[in-house]
């Protein structure tokens, strides 16, 4: 009787943890909402742009050339595009107006850019690190972007 009484009690412990345990998830999420959720097929389909690295004019259409590379280099380009999003969310959350410019998106990418912990790939180019972290901000890691970054004027 007595291993059947701390069954029950094991069980109804379990019937009381069960929900709070489930519920957390949903806490956690109410209190920063993924109001924007990740859009790799947007990151991926505005990637071929970043390759134009050479290019004078910017084009509105990529060329073939450089779509086909971002397939071939898919797991490549995300990896970029997430290496962007893991630096940006160890950046201090910004104020709503930051007029001294440190928390302006180009403000911090060029800091990205000139970051040391950051260890792009050998297989993708300054230029292609810098604007696959523009595009995974706007695409990948929306939330977090509008956290850390903010105008320096309330109009802009």
């Amino acid at each position: 009787m007595s291993a059947l009484w701390w069954g029950g009690v094991g069980l109804a412990a379990a019937g009381a943890v069960l929900p709070v345990f489930l519920a957390a998830p949903l806490v956690a999420g109410a209190l920063q909402p993924d109001t924007h959720p990740r859009d790799e097929r947007q990151f991926l389909v505005w990637a071929p742009q970043g390759l134009h690295e050479n290019v004078q004019e910017f084009q509105d259409e990529p060329s073939r050339v450089s779509r086909h590379w971002v397939a071939r280099h898919r797991a490549l380009v995300l990896q970029e595009g997430d290496l962007a999003c893991a630096w940006l969310a160890r950046q201090p959350d910004a104020p709503d107006v930051d007029p001294s410019g440190r928390s302006d998106a180009d403000a911090l990418l060029e800091r990205y850019v000139r970051a040391e912990d950051v260890a792009p790939s050998p297989r993708v180019s300054a230029d292609q690190h810098e604007e696959f972290a523009r595009l995974s901000w706007m695409t990948l890691c929306t939330d977090t972007a509008g956290r850390k970054t903010s105008p320096r004027r309330e109009d802009d």
